[in-house]
């Protein structure tokens, strides 16, 4: 899975995921505009990222892969609210 992110300096987040079998890239033409409002994070399922390093291998392994991140994430974004409070 590869993760791309865009406009990082913004606090709101939206998370941009592709159909099975497709890159990040699919959203290409739409990063522009929401970047300048929010944390783009643009997904690639396994296999179609631009790492060449992956395989695809079912939609049910991508979804936990893909809940794995996000679960990290949700706890990064948590404990930097904490930080700052």
């Amino acid at each position: 899975m590869e993760v791309q992110e865009f406009g990082k300096q913004n606090s709101r987040k939206i998370m941009l995921l592709p159909g099975n079998m497709m890159s990040w890239r699919q959203f290409e033409a739409v990063i522009p505009l929401l970047e300048k409002q929010y944390h783009v994070i643009a997904v690639s399922t396994n296999g179609y990222d631009d790492t060449g390093k992956t395989t695809f291998t079912t939609a049910e392994a991508m979804a936990e892969k893909l809940e794995q991140y996000i679960n990290v994430l949700l706890y990064t974004l948590d404990a930097a609210d904490e930080k700052e409070s």
